[in-house]
């Protein structure tokens, strides 16, 4: 519970920081220190504000061995070292070698079309600071520019969809997690290798489409076809991946050579699979028989040699 209870309070502090848009002390701009190993707490300018967020490198990456790049994206209310956590993408890449950039939502949320919270009535740009996120990082010797990869959770998954609706040049691939995109329409659709994550009891976001606190969430059909459109893939060829705790499928025929696959996590809510569990008896159970993060970084890794 003291361990909890630390958490907890450590991500409140990050998140009123992002809120209040103020620099942490200690922030500085990437570009001097994006090679060095360990976590950093950096920020940049962007559309007026300063914008936060935490980078881990690991060691002896260089321009010689330069590493992925992956973005973790929180859900609502959440800060970026508080997903970091329950995701255990940063216990990942410590163990796998590969950056891991942890942004901040301003308020503890993104703007992700008709959702969530303040970003999204205020329409603050979050897609543009991803992608002067990614481009800053990128430009760092020791990341390897042609791998970029995004996931998020659930507000943070739905702006992932947003960012590959509207911009072409952020991502590599992606792998949303409890979160369909928000908008009415995709403005710029674009090709993009994709593992999409829903568990079938999550209460907020319906495995099969519906309303939740005003607006209307997508089925993971409709996700995943809407995503066998753009990608050119034959919706009725599909193979029945061994995964436990999941019912996951590949799309491989897709003339763009970006597949796609759908996992439906049983008897799980809207909870990270595998990771952290939070309010279970708000947000449904997380049996962890599936591991999310696991099987993320292994569909990254796939793309990289593709």
């Amino acid at each position: 519970m003291r361990l909890i209870r630390r958490l907890a309070l450590l991500s409140a502090l990050t998140g009123l920081a992002a809120c209040l848009g103020a620099q942490p002390s200690g922030a500085i701009a990437a570009e001097t220190v994006a090679c060095e190993s360990g976590l950093q707490s950096l920020s940049l300018e962007h559309d007026g504000r300063s914008r936060h967020y935490l980078l881990y490198m690991p060691a002896g990456a260089d321009a010689d061995r330069p590493v992925p790049l992956v973005v973790g994206l929180h859900g609502g209310w959440g800060t970026g070292e508080g997903f970091g956590e329950q995701s255990g993408l940063m216990a990942l890449a410590r163990s796998e070698r590969f950056a891991l950039a942890l942004p901040n939502g301003i308020w503890r949320a993104w703007n992700a079309g008709s959702c969530c919270g303040r970003p999204a009535r205020q329409q603050f740009d979050d897609v543009g600071f991803i992608a002067q996120l990614t481009n800053t990082l990128e430009a760092a010797p020791c990341i390897a520019n042609d791998q970029t990869y995004g996931t998020g959770f659930s507000n943070g998954a739905m702006l992932l969809h947003r960012i590959v609706c509207e911009r072409d040049d952020v991502f590599d691939a992606i792998a949303p997690v409890a979160g369909p995109l928000m908008l009415e329409r995709c403005p710029r659709p674009s090709a993009v290798p994709a593992l999409l994550i829903r568990g079938a009891d999550d209460p907020r976001i319906p495995l099969l489409g519906g309303e939740y606190d005003g607006s209307y969430r997508a089925s993971l059909r409709d996700m995943t076809q809407a995503l066998l459109g753009r990608n050119g893939c034959d919706a009725e060829t599909s193979d029945a991946l061994a995964t436990r705790g999941a019912d996951c499928r590949r799309y491989r025929n897709c003339s763009s050579n970006r597949p796609v696959l759908a996992c439906t996590v049983a008897d799980t809510g809207h909870q990270w699979p595998g990771g952290q569990t939070f309010l279970a008896s708000k947000l449904g159970p997380n049996p962890g028989r599936f591991d999310a993060t696991e099987q993320i970084w292994r569909f990254f890794q796939h793309q990289a040699g593709r």
